[in-house]
């Protein structure tokens, strides 16, 4: 079993990157999204895909997500996603449905995606 599990980091600022979380997810995941973490499945994503938020973002005021909003279909609704957000999978972990990180190739996808919206987002190196 994987000591860590990778995701896609799209901050607010207009950053990209791929980022290796340690385990147990929602305390490494916590300190990425300043907060307690909240599990989002958007429209504008493929399932297994998801995405974790900050679960009080709005309520801290936090700026919105341009593209974590895009993913939502904020447009349809009036709900937007703020603060950073993470892209991971639903999957299994021990035997039991859980938040698992991405291979690289799904890593890579997912950037790509992130990268052509037209929001100007800007790849960076991977962080750890």
């Amino acid at each position: 079993m994987a000591d860590t599990a990778r995701g896609v980091v799209v901050t607010t600022d207009g950053r990209a990157y791929v980022k290796e979380f340690g385990y147990p997810l929602h305390r490494s995941c916590e300190s990425t999204l300043g907060g307690w973490i909240e599990t989002v499945y958007p429209k504008g994503l493929v399932r297994p895909y998801m995405m974790l938020v900050n679960e009080e973002g709005l309520l801290h005021g936090l700026p919105k997500n341009l593209v974590g909003s895009y993913l939502y279909l904020t447009q349809e609704h009036g709900q937007p996603i703020v603060g950073n957000i993470i892209l991971m999978k639903l999957g299994y972990r021990s035997g039991e449905r859980d938040i698992v990180g991405l291979t690289e190739d799904e890593a890579e996808k997912l950037m790509d995606m992130v990268l052509k919206l037209p929001f100007g987002i800007v790849r960076e190196e991977a962080t750890v």
